[in-house]
């Protein structure tokens, strides 16, 4: 078991996920997801009903990358962390894929 905290960038560091608004003294700045931010949210709560030997704990989604808490805590399965990053690049060539064909998203 374990707890494993990754960042994983979108390619080139292209804002595709969302913006920062709210920059001002009294407002607290905050993230507006755009359509693929609001895809990926949708696809890592998923990942928490599709995988038992896993939890994402925390996550937030910035507009050029993400930050995931990721909770292993099945023995039975070996855990690795190379495994998030083909995982999460499926998910997300799957969603993206689907919207940009016109075909609704999972």
């Amino acid at each position: 078991p374990g707890v494993y905290f990754l960042t994983i960038c979108v390619k080139d560091r292209k804002q595709l996920l969302g913006k920062i608004v709210g920059c001002c003294d009294f407002d607290a700045p905050q993230i507006i997801l755009s359509e693929y931010g609001v895809i990926l949210d949708k696809y890592i709560n998923l990942m928490n009903a599709k995988y038992s030997h896993m939890k994402i704990d925390k996550y937030v989604i910035m507009p050029n990358h993400i930050h995931v808490i990721i909770v292993a805590f099945n023995l039975r399965h070996r855990f690795k962390i190379s495994f998030i990053k083909p995982l999460v690049q499926k998910i997300t060539h799957q969603a993206f894929y689907r919207k940009s064909d016109g075909v609704g998203v999972l």
